[in-house]
């Protein structure tokens, strides 16, 4: 299955000055990668010494490049990082790089007769028309399964605007706050069924924090699993997109929906004890995908 992952790269900037490499749809990009999944990445960075850094850290991580195009007019993202009591927020300027995607490759290439595209998105990069119309030009030309992570980030997002994206997608995945915000209902399983019909998605994905993931399938199935921390909590910034990653690496391995949360939620729970959404010790993929080979 081809997978294309659409949307921000850009660098999350830490009260204490830290800047770390992020971007949701870049994170699930980079840990698919890191279990042996090859995504295309699209999206765009400024010509300067942060979109510069996102190149060397791609090529290096061998992430495919040629899905970034690079602007003269606007810098590569940059997002300021702050923590309340419902977690990470974020202070987000307009009219970065990212804003202004441009699709630059033939994707008839990815299509084969063997294969079926898969296309992740959420919502911060389509703020701007063109960029929508973008993912217009990319679910057209591969009419793809889709999975959408809604990533709500305050003021960047409209329901109106978003209730059609979801009615395109097969898999949605949201957080308990972003169910209630977005569909204005309390959480259970009624409404993850109304939503989940209503949509006509394969499933619904709901992260609760420290209290774990549900998923709720088409067929009503409800399915819940929560983790301890082995270690320290550090941050949970990068959390959802590490359980979005594995979530698709379950849909592509044609694991189970049991299986697939549990290994979700577990690599989810890693990632919120290391500093910022993406590990330095690469150390950390190897380590899943022996314990997942185990039940193989």
């Amino acid at each position: 299955m081809d997978i294309v992952i659409f949307g921000e790269v850009l660098f999350d900037v830490y009260e204490n000055g830290m800047e770390k490499l992020g971007g949701a749809p870049f994170n699930v990009a980079w840990h698919l990668k890191g279990f042996g999944i090859d995504p295309l990445f699209i999206s765009s960075i400024g010509c300067d010494d942060r979109g510069e850094k996102v190149i060397a850290l791609m090529e290096k991580w061998l992430l495919r490049t040629n899905g970034i195009t690079k602007s003269e007019k606007y810098q590569t993202g940059v997002v300021k990082v702050y923590t309340d009591r419902r977690g990470p927020f974020f202070e987000i300027p307009y009219d970065q790089a990212f804003d202004h995607i441009r699709c630059e490759i033939n994707l008839d290439e990815l299509e084969n007769k063997d294969s079926q595209s898969l296309l992740y998105h959420g919502s911060l990069a389509l703020r701007t028309e063109e960029n929508v119309r973008i993912l217009d030009k990319i679910k057209s030309m591969l009419t793809p399964k889709i999975f959408i992570d809604i990533n709500l980030r305050a003021p960047w997002w409209e329901p109106a605007k978003l209730y059609p994206l979801i009615k395109d997608a097969n898999y949605l995945k949201l957080n308990n706050f972003e169910f209630f915000d977005l569909f204005h209902s309390n959480v259970n399983n009624n409404s993850l069924m109304k939503i989940c019909e209503q949509y006509q998605l394969e499933c619904v994905i709901l992260t609760k924090g420290e209290e774990g993931a549900s998923i709720l399938t088409k067929d009503d199935t409800y399915l819940n699993y929560k983790k301890e921390l082995e270690g320290n909590l550090v941050d949970s910034v990068g959390a959802g997109d590490a359980f979005s990653a594995v979530t698709i690496y379950g849909l592509l391995k044609k694991w189970d929906y049991k299986r697939t949360l549990k290994s979700a939620v577990e690599f989810a729970a890693c990632i919120c004890t290391i500093p910022g959404a993406l590990p330095d010790n690469l150390d950390i993929y190897e380590n899943f995908l022996k314990e997942w080979s185990k039940d193989e």
